[in-house]
């Protein structure tokens, strides 16, 4: 089943904290947490604009399929 990667601003989504209720990020993109296609939906349904900073207007999606490298900074040939 393919992954998803969530892309905020430049940066990519590493996880959620629900004790502090912020969303963490990394500039790695192999670091990224994959999601499930659904479980990226609700993710997004459930942390937009809860005064975090997380809006879904800056929110890029992108599918990995299994054993594929995610590199987003790489030329489409």
């Amino acid at each position: 089943m393919p992954k998803v990667i969530i892309q905020h601003n430049g940066v990519f989504v590493k996880g959620f904290s629900r004790v502090t209720h912020r969303v963490y990020y990394t500039k790695k993109p192999n670091s990224a947490f994959r999601f499930d296609a659904i479980d990226a939906n609700k993710f997004l349904v459930d942390h937009d604009n809860k005064g975090h900073g997380f809006q879904i207007e800056n929110v890029r999606m992108h599918l990995v399929r299994r054993g594929e490298k995610f590199d987003p900074f790489r030329d489409k040939e």
